[in-house]
């Protein structure tokens, strides 16, 4: 399976956190996924600015720390993600598999492309990523919960750690259990999980006999018994309350008896996460018998009070996280399936002629900016007003597709606005930078459409940095646009206009990187015939 989890590595190591699963999504729903191409779009997509080059192998030296390079291997071309080692360096392929080769056996493979990232801009210092957040929330429970161990249990310290130990290695594992039965995997877990052909997790889990309940699993219980277990450890002295800590380690026996014997001879394949649960039950039973005591006293009952009303509340807290996660995990991947519909051309194709139609005749007539190469094949008509809020996104969206695109794109300019409407002081904004597009000036028409769309300056500021009084060119021109608007009742803003259509309200400029190649073939097509 070719998932490419190297990806986050090699995002995390250039401090883009934030992007990390969203990558993988906009990747795995690319058209071309799991291609470079697709790659390197992506990469687009974000703005993650990117290199991809052939070089010379005596170059390898010279090359960044970590890069995306092209190998040859006994399936074909493969992307790998490349360490470089004192000594040697390191590959990693798109199934997760590692291998450190010399630099020499690296040169043999190597076909001389590589795929490079600038590190993010943003210095880490300013935020945490999410992992990082949950690593200081971990480690914060983890010191106050061992602070209240030593301090209730100092009669019997030695005994306590152990058990202790035992309950936050549970803990670990029922955590990982219940992430890989939900299909959050981790790489490294999911490895140990299938380390040989008699292992599966995912089978032992998937089985009917691993639900207690019809949505009661073995994990969930054995995470709700891990985690009530130990808030109730740290709160409670672990001496005086041996009766309930015996009675717990009786009750695990049929457990551990029921779990290997399940999966050695009904299902015939084996868990090593729950054999590593079955584990830390068996080695709290060895201590609890060192103590063992069925004594039953008044503290002991209050103890026994206070552990059920911990489990209600792990219980409810826990289904409530679980199916909140699920419902995530189920969203994206429906949204992965939307974007995969939404990146494919004949349903964008259909989307846009299934939208308003043009006179195009008419709007090719309109003088209007042209920004970009007037060459360029693929024509998109931006209908903007400069009192309009959006247009800002819009506008900055397409100067960034051109710059992506400058020999593919150009964009124009549709001035939605009524400059005969004295109360809009606005208005002046397209009214200048007209006078400039047809005074010859056009680097000051462009300069200043983006103070005001991208830079978004205030009125009074773009005014004594622009207005010159002097807006002869604009008589004509922008009352022609404004009444073109009218006659094809285009009463909103921003609209884009692509091959005679608006474009329809599901995709934003920047989703026209997907179809560049399309719309050019398209257009080509069109002029032959």
């Amino acid at each position: 399976m070719k998932n490419f989890t190297y990806l986050k590595k090699y995002l995390r190591k250039n401090q883009y956190y934030n992007l990390e699963d969203e990558f993988h999504m906009q990747l795995e729903s690319h058209p071309n996924f799991p291609s470079l191409y697709a790659i390197l779009d992506t990469f687009n997509f974000f703005e993650i600015e990117n290199l991809a080059v052939k070089v010379e192998k005596e170059e390898l030296e010279n090359l960044p720390h970590s890069f995306l390079s092209v190998v040859n291997s006994d399936t074909g071309k493969e992307i790998v993600f490349t360490e470089k080692n004192k000594n040697n360096l390191t590959i990693e392929f798109s199934n997760g598999f590692k291998k450190k080769i010399s630099k020499d056996e690296y040169l043999t493979i190597w076909t001389g492309i590589i795929v490079a990232i600038e590190a993010n801009p943003i210095n880490e210092s300013h935020f945490l990523s999410s992992n990082k957040k949950h690593n200081v929330i971990i480690g914060a429970v983890f010191v106050l919960s061992t602070s209240l161990f030593f301090l209730v249990n100092k009669d019997n310290l030695i005994t306590g750690i152990f058990y202790y130990l035992l309950l936050l290695t549970g803990l670990i594992i029922s955590y990982f259990l219940v992430r890989e039965e939900m299909g959050l995997h981790n790489d490294s877990i999911s490895k140990i999980c299938n380390v040989t052909e008699k292992a599966s997790c995912k089978d032992v889990m998937s089985s009917k006999g691993a639900n207690v309940f019809e949505n009661v699993s073995l994990s969930d219980i054995s995470i709700l018994y891990f985690s009530s277990l130990t808030l109730f450890f740290v709160l409670n002295s672990f001496n005086l309350n041996s009766f309930i800590y015996s009675i717990i380690g009786v009750f695990s026996i049929p457990i551990i008896l029921y779990s290997i014997y399940y999966q050695g001879f009904i299902i015939k394949k084996w868990c090593l996460l729950c054999l590593g649960i079955d584990t830390v039950l068996l080695l709290q039973l060895i201590i609890i018998s060192f103590n063992f005591s069925l004594e039953l006293n008044s503290i002991a009952i209050i103890s026994f009070f206070s552990g059920i009303l911990i489990v209600i509340l792990f219980y409810f807290s826990g289904y409530e996280i679980k199916n909140r996660i699920q419902k995530i995990s189920k969203y994206e991947i429906t949204e992965i399936q939307n974007q995969k519909l939404k990146r494919n051309y004949f349903v964008f194709k259909a989307l846009l002629k299934n939208n308003q139609k043009i006179d195009e005749e008419h709007l090719n007539s309109l003088q209007t900016i042209v920004i970009g190469k007037m060459e360029s094949p693929i024509t998109l008509f931006l209908v903007l007003s400069a009192s309009c809020g959006h247009c800002h996104t819009v506008y900055e969206k397409a100067m960034k597709l051109v710059k992506k695109n400058p020999n593919e794109i150009k964009i124009q300019l549709i001035f939605n606005i009524n400059i005969e409407n004295t109360e809009n002081p606005s208005n002046l904004i397209y009214k200048q930078a007209s006078n400039y597009y047809w005074s010859g000036e056009v680097h000051k028409a462009i300069a200043s459409l983006n103070d005001w769309h991208i830079e978004t300056m205030d009125m009074e500021k773009w005014k004594s940095k622009w207005e010159n009084n002097h807006l002869e060119y604009t008589s004509k021109m922008i009352p022609n646009q404004y009444n073109w608007c009218l006659d094809n009742a285009i009463h909103f803003t921003p609209a884009i206009i692509l091959n005679g259509y608006i474009m329809p309200k599901e995709y934003q400029i920047n989703d026209l990187n997907y179809f560049i190649d399309e719309l050019i073939e398209e257009k080509l097509s069109y002029i032959e015939n």
